[in-house]
């Protein structure tokens, strides 16, 4: 500890949260009250602290840094208290603190902020850094190439971070060697760079167990039960084939295990691994891992303050037990406290819960299993791991309890399909004849457009009229499509400066924001309706309005959003028809023309400053994709130079998970991802499936699921078509629609109803409130669960192919 005199400050990167805020089952398992306050140190491998609140208000006297003498005099006279008595009673708490480096001398690195040390781009030896994938206090976790642009993972010890760091990766690259020489095919590679070591791997792709694991509870309740006990006895097999090897992994959790798109179990991180019958190989190496998946051996130990014991096969038998108890319900096998002890005597003690004490269905010959697996007395455990494997594999033959069956189904029903057909009720009568807004109007700005106005709406029912044979959604259709035709030349039928939607942002001639929409749906509709004169005349308003003057080549601003338009024209309108044709072929030629210029003959990608934007609605994604949707309407083949601006394209996609992500821009330093149709992966399964059908290239397909993978993995609650949920359910379907695969379908259906549910409340926090906007309101979110009933009639508004073209009257 520091001496009594020298400055102790808390690290810039500590929080103090009031545990009041916690839930009351969660302050009960912390065993605490609601006016103490949690420590944590973010990035640090120090488990938070809870404190009651006098003993934090000492510790905030020392954000700055303070002697522990004069820390303690000013808290004391603040509270009214006696200095001496003040510190005889917080020393062991400061002890503490200053041990688990909460709490630390104020002019050392441990006193700053834990932040990544690297940026992407920069070197280590061989290796180019490409993001950071964990940063903790003792050492990083890097995505890197390598010689042959080979990604690798790249674990590297912090300047800071002691000889114990250094000491890790030595053992785990002597760990790794040893299974390498045991027949695993495992590459490594250990450094020593600007005094840090490194170790460094082949990049294994996939995503924790108990992500995989949640995915499997979200199936059918038909293949549940099966996807769960294949995933757990995969994960049994894999570490089964590690002690074959006589390797104790020794720090058994989820994210230890990653599972990849194919399925497969890949096991990292051994810096805790032990090899059996090695006699200094673990040396300075000590039991570590996460409290939850503890032995009752380790936990009676460290309640008896005994020497603990070395990670072993029937521990860690015990660990998989807990853990496969974990994926397959959902829960931990006990109700843990969360105060250390506390959790150590009931890892000890504290048989497993029935499953049906979780909310799981009850399936007896499997519990059984795992209540053998989880023996306190580790001589009651299976032999061996492969005896664990093949019995739950047997259990999982025996079906769960049917009597549960029937209420699971209706559960399952429920949630599957309540928000989103809640939602498209409520939008549907909203734009009825005896809604709100055929009462009122549309009274916010823009009223017209496609992406804001009354012309999404009138798209949306064309569609809904068209799958479905109904004239009576197609009339109101064209009511509102009526309706948007009479406000175009009003001051607000395509422009807000309130939320920035003006000319200069989005221009005069996009499809998406300006007139030449609003006669691109007014042509699809009289057609469906058999309206000839109409058809002529939005043919011809259409043509007119998409030849004003624009610069701007993007999908949503610009000329390629209306090549797009044009080309859905061009496949809605059939084949004899060869007169109304005509002028969009001519218009479609001298757009495709253009852009296909642009696209051969500009700079590549990473050296090009114009369009430095790589997304499908303001980048190369999109004029990559209209001018190949174009060649596919009019039977061309893609011009030259379309392949080498996907190549290049496709360079710059990262795996991530089980699939791979595209930064927003090109640009220098850290870059920006979204999973979002707009900027991000959804936008890119349109191309990389289009890309695939057009030129025959299986490379483009298997980009094409990647990126389906990352716009379904990725995290947050943004739920519109543009940029959030309901353009990744459209980016899910489109990839069901290009493989066949169910199961991209089921993962549509979740999406639809997350952003059926959360698209609410986005709105009701934002200042615009769109709730009737196509793309940025729920009307988006209610086409993608209409489409979801008839998955292979889907079509994104305005983006994707509508089904059958060529064919679109509808017939009363």
């Amino acid at each position: 500890m520091a001496s009594i005199a020298d400055p102790l400050v808390v690290p810039e990167d500590v929080d103090f949260s009031p545990v009041g805020e916690l839930s009351p089952e969660l302050r009960r398992r912390l065993a605490c009250d609601a006016g103490d306050v949690a420590i944590t140190r973010h990035r640090s491998r120090t488990p938070s602290k809870v404190i009651n609140a006098a003993a934090a208000g000492l510790l905030k006297e020392f954000r700055t840094p303070t002697t522990l003498g004069d820390g303690v005099l000013r808290y004391s006279i603040a509270i009214g208290s006696d200095p001496h008595e003040t510190l005889r009673e917080a020393f062991p708490l400061i002890q503490e603190l200053v041990n688990s480096q909460l709490l630390v001398p104020g002019d050392t690195p441990q006193a700053e902020e834990i932040v990544t040390s690297l940026a992407p781009g920069a070197e280590v030896d061989r290796y180019t850094i490409v993001r950071c994938v964990q940063s903790l206090d003792d050492s990083e976790l890097y995505q890197a190439r390598g010689p042959g642009d080979a990604l690798v993972a790249l674990k590297l010890v912090r300047a800071k971070g002691g000889a114990l760091a250094a000491r890790l990766i030595e053992h785990e690259s002597r760990v790794l060697r040893h299974m390498a020489e045991k027949g695993l095919p495992i590459a490594v590679e250990a450094g020593l760079w600007d005094g840090r070591a490194y170790l460094v791997q082949p990049w294994l792709g996939g995503v924790a167990a108990d992500v995989a694991a949640a995915e499997c509870r979200q199936a059918p309740l038909a293949a549940r039960g099966g996807k769960l006990l294949s995933l757990c006895v995969a994960m049994l097999d894999a570490y089964a084939g590690l002690h074959a090897r006589g390797v104790v992994h020794g720090d058994i959790h989820p994210r230890n295990i990653l599972v990849d798109a194919d399925g497969r179990i890949h096991l990292i991180d051994f810096g805790l691994a032990r090899i059996v019958g090695a006699r200094d190989a673990s040396a300075g190496v000590q039991r570590g891992g996460v409290g939850f998946f503890f032995e009752p051996e380790y936990a009676s130990a460290r309640l008896a303050k005994q020497a603990l014991p070395a990670a072993s096969l029937a521990g860690e038998q015990y660990a998989l037990g807990a853990l496969v108890y974990l994926l397959l319900t959902g829960h931990h096998y006990c109700d843990f406290s969360l105060g250390q002890d506390e959790m150590l005597r009931e890892i000890a003690s504290e048989e497993p819960l029935a499953f049906a004490r979780r909310g799981a269905r009850p399936w007896p010959a499997v519990e059984a299993v795992l209540r053998r697996a989880l023996s306190k007395d580790p001589r009651q455990r299976y032999p061996d791991l492969d005896a664990f494997a093949a019995a739950l594999k047997a259990a999982g033959d025996r079906r769960p309890d049917p009597e549960s069956v029937d209420s699971d189904a209706a559960d399952s029903a429920r949630s599957a399909s309540g928000h989103g057909q809640a939602l498209l009720s409520r939008v549907l009568q909203r734009l009825g004849w005896d809604g709100a807004l055929m009462r009122d109007g549309w009274t916010r700005s823009p009223t017209a457009s496609i992406n804001y106005g009354a012309s999404g709406a009138a798209h949306v029912l064309y569609h809904v009229a068209t799958v479905g044979g109904d004239p009576a959604p197609l009339a109101l259709a064209d009511v509102w499509a009526t309706r948007a035709a009479a406000m175009v030349g009003d001051e607000g039928a395509f422009h807000n400066p309130a939320i920035e939607i003006t000319a200069d942002t989005v221009g005069r001639v996009s499809p998406y924001h300006s007139p030449s929409g609003v006669f691109a749906v007014q042509a699809m509709i009289a057609l469906a309706r058999g309206d000839d004169a109409s058809l002529q005349a939005a043919l011809a308003a259409f043509g007119a309005a998409a030849r004003a003057p624009c610069d701007n080549l993007d999908l949503t601003l610009g000329q390629s959003g209306v090549l797009l338009a044009n080309t859905l024209l061009v496949e809605a309108l059939p084949s004899l028809e060869l007169a109304e044709r005509a002028g969009l072929l001519s218009l479609g030629e001298s757009g495709a023309a253009r852009i296909a210029e642009v696209i051969g003959a500009s700079p590549p990608i990473a050296r090009n400053d114009r369009i430095t934007t790589l997304g499908i609605a303001h980048g190369w994604a999109g004029l990559i994709y209209a001018l190949l949707r174009w060649c596919e309407a009019s039977g061309q083949v893609p011009p030259e130079g379309v392949s080498e601006r996907l190549d290049q394209l496709a360079a710059y996609a990262e795996p991530i998970g089980r699939g791979a992500r595209w930064p927003w821009q090109v640009v220098a330093g850290d870059p920006s991802y979204m999973p979002g149709w707009c900027n991000g992966s959804a936008g890119l399964v349109f191309l990389w499936a289009l890309a695939h059908r057009m030129l025959d290239d299986s490379r483009y397909g298997k980009l094409a699921e990647m990126a389906a993978w990352n716009a379904w993995e990725e995290p947050g609650r943004a739920a519109n078509l543009c940029c959030g949920w309901a353009g990744r359910g459209y980016a899910l379907l489109h990839c069901y629609k290009h493989t066949g695969d169910p199961a991209w379908l089921a993962r549509a259906r979740i999406a639809a109803e997350r952003a059926a549910e959360w698209i609410g409340p986005a709105l009701s926090d934002s200042a615009d409130g769109y709730q009737d906007s196509l793309y940025k309101g729920e009307l988006g979110v209610a086409a993608l669960v209409f489409d979801l009933a008839s998955p292979g009639a889907s079509a994104m508004p305005l983006f994707e192919s509508e089904p059958a073209a060529g064919d679109r009257r509808v017939r009363a």
